[in-house]
This record gives C-alpha cells, sequence and structure tokens, in this order.
C-alpha cells in the first residue's frame, strides 16, 4: 500500500488527471491490503509495516480534513477510532490482534471515501505534516 502514497508537485496534485489517477491507485492498494493483509494477519504476528501505512493513510484524512473545513464530517469518528486501534496496536509493538480488524477495516473504507474529496492544497500539507514527524 505504501506505493501508492507518493509526494508529488502542487502542479501534478492540483491536475485533476493526476488526481484521479492517485485515487485510482490507493483504491486498488487498499483494496489489495484489505484483502491480503487484514485477511491473513494472525494474533501476535508483527506488524509494524502495516501499522504504518495505515495510520498514514487515516492521519492524512484527518489532517487534510481539517483544513478543507470537514470538521467532524461523517467518517471521521470512525478514522479516530481506526488511529485510536493502530495506536494501541503500536503501543503492543506493534503485534496483531485480530479483533482489531473491524475498526481498522472500517477506517479504511472511510478514508477512501473521503480522500477524492478533500482539496489538493489540503492533502499536500497534510502529507507534509507527516513527512515531518
Amino acid at each position: 500500500m505504501d506505493t501508492a502514497f507518493r509526494m508529488v508537485s502542487m502542479n501534478v496534485a492540483r491536475n485533476p488527471v493526476a488526481r484521479a489517477i492517485n485515487a485510482a491507485r490507493l483504491q486498488s492498494s487498499v483494496r489489495d491490503f484489505r484483502a491480503l493483509r487484514l485477511a491473513l494477519l494472525l494474533d501476535g504476528d508483527d506488524a509494524g509495516g502495516d501499522v504504518h501505512v495505515c495510520m498514514q493513510l487515516i492521519r492524512v484524512c484527518l489532517l487534510a480534513m481539517v483544513r478543507s473545513g470537514f470538521g467532524q464530517a461523517d467518517g471521521a469518528e470512525q478514522l479516530h477510532r481506526g488511529q485510536a486501534v493502530l495506536l494501541a496496536c503500536a503501543g503492543r509493538g506493534c503485534k496483531w490482534l485480530r479483533a482489531d480488524v473491524p475498526a481498522i477495516d472500517e477506517a479504511l473504507l472511510c478514508a477512501l471515501e473521503i480522500y477524492p474529496q478533500l482539496k489538493a492544497d489540503a492533502v499536500a500539507h497534510a502529507w507534509r505534516e507527516i513527512r515531518r514527524i
């Protein structure tokens, strides 16, 4: 899924065709991740990379929602819940629990719905913030 997250110049980010291509790439990556990783990880598996990429997408959506004026729009609660579950997993040393899957899956689905609606400037700013951390 990490290959779907690429930093591009603002000229490209504002291009509607480039945004559509990025949205399609992101949807494909998240769909594959949900089918292959979420379904196959077992309790106790090391999920450091999985936690990282999921957290990136969820956090970028949350930051960009604020900048885009979405505030606490539909989906924000699911994104926050998914973020909390991912933080708990990170606190366990990135040891996976199958019980976490529904919250993470729901957050990823919300992110896919919200991401294409966000302003290009807000998304770019959110990615810069994430990269700074």
